[in-house]
């Protein structure tokens, strides 16, 4: 099972490193019909639901690129194998580079599709205190609270 595993998961990660707008074909066929997506900002339950996301970061960000810095497949369950990633790109609307570092929680059916894909990333410190006015009262507020240094 771990190398049936570890090919899916291979298989996965070469088609997230070579994602583009016109090619999320290849995101769909590895995908199951009911795939579950989790993030910070959203769950999401089957296939259409999950492409819709690829789609609105296309919109949203200019040339994003995925790369999978390491990936492990877990030892006490099987079907579930962790990547550790980072995103980057620019942001359409004002051409700022953004970088989001992250993990994947992804569990394979037995034919080797994601049935589902869980992202674990702070959304804090990676997005929300970069927004404007909100995120400068945040930063404000952690530095005071917290002794936080702003990354």
């Amino acid at each position: 099972m771990y190398n049936k595993n570890k090919e899916f998961l291979e298989k996965y990660i070469s088609v997230f490193e070579n994602l583009k707008e016109d090619n999320l074909d290849g995101l769909m066929e590895l995908s199951s019909l009911d795939i579950y997506f989790e993030d910070p900002f959203q769950r999401t339950k089957g296939r259409s639901e999950y492409i819709k996301i690829f789609k609105d970061m296309f919109l949203k960000l200019d040339k994003p690129t995925f790369k999978v810095l390491n990936y492990s497949i877990s030892e006490k369950s099987k079907n579930i194998c962790f990547m550790k990633w980072v995103l980057t790109g620019n942001l359409k609307n004002n051409n700022k580079k953004i970088s989001i570092k992250g993990m994947s929680e992804v569990s394979f059916d037995q034919n080797g599709n994601v049935k589902s894909h869980i992202d674990y990333w702070d959304s804090l410190t990676q997005i929300i205190i970069k927004l404007p006015y909100i995120g400068f009262f945040l930063d404000k507020m952690l530095r005071i609270l917290f002794k936080y240094k702003h990354i």
